[in-house]
């Protein structure tokens, strides 16, 4: 599907989000079906950060988005610190039957790339151009630092279980993204739609069942797809 990179007088903040691998050639109909395992290599990647692409199309990906003025103007992403470590572990904790029981350094990275996934869809809600410019130069401060105030964070594929198991401070990219982007809806109750978008957000991204916990970036996928289809 891949975002459009200029919506003509646009200026929105939201969130973007890729899917994971789902054989040689994506099956998801509406997200970029047919589209190769190749061609979504190729069309993620960057030359200063050339294992990114592959987190984004074996794994899928959730970052936050921001247009201003129609254009493009932020898609940050939390993500583990090194992918080659995070693959690591993860070769590790399946061979002994912990697949992804591990949490491991996370980082904020510009995941500007990934909106040229044939498989990306975003959910942008309008707001005024200096609320988009505000939010989208808060993020783009994020890049390079490990958590969120202050406070470090660890990434985790699994957050309902490692957070009460090893530390109480981690977050898979999902989690992560829509911790953030609430706080900032939150300052925008006034802007149409920002309040329902929140308490949607959170009542998805909150879960009781681990299982949906565990699972989010591909129920997040689900729930972009129904929120554009209804707003």
């Amino acid at each position: 599907m891949t975002v459009p990179e200029r919506i003509e007088g646009k200026s929105s903040i939201g969130l973007v989000s890729v899917s994971s691998m789902r054989g040689l050639y994506h099956t998801m109909q509406g997200e970029g079906q047919g589209a190769s395992i190749g061609y979504r290599l190729y069309s993620t990647f960057n030359i200063w950060e050339p294992k990114a692409c592959m987190g984004y199309a074996y794994n899928g990906h959730t970052a936050m988005f921001v247009r201003l003025h129609g254009a493009v103007f932020a898609v940050i992403g939390w993500n583990p610190r090194s992918y080659i470590s995070a693959q690591i572990k993860t070769v590790w904790a399946s061979a002994f039957g912990e697949k992804n029981r591990f949490t491991c350094d996370g980082t904020w990275y510009d995941d500007g790339t990934m909106i040229h996934d044939p498989t990306a869809i975003s959910l942008e809600i309008d707001v005024k151009p200096k609320q988009a410019f505000d939010f989208g130069t808060a993020i783009k401060e994020l890049p390079g630092s490990n958590g969120l105030g202050g406070a470090k964070a660890h990434y985790t594929f699994l957050p309902a279980e490692m957070e009460s198991n090893e530390t109480p401070f981690v977050g898979q990219c999902t989690e992560m993204a829509v911790v953030v982007l609430c706080t900032w809806l939150y300052q925008y109750k006034d802007t149409p739609g920002c309040t329902e978008l929140r308490k949607a957000l959170f009542k998805m991204a909150n879960s009781q069942d681990q299982n949906e916990r565990n699972l989010l970036q591909g129920k997040m996928m689900q729930f972009i797809n129904g929120w554009n289809g209804t707003h």
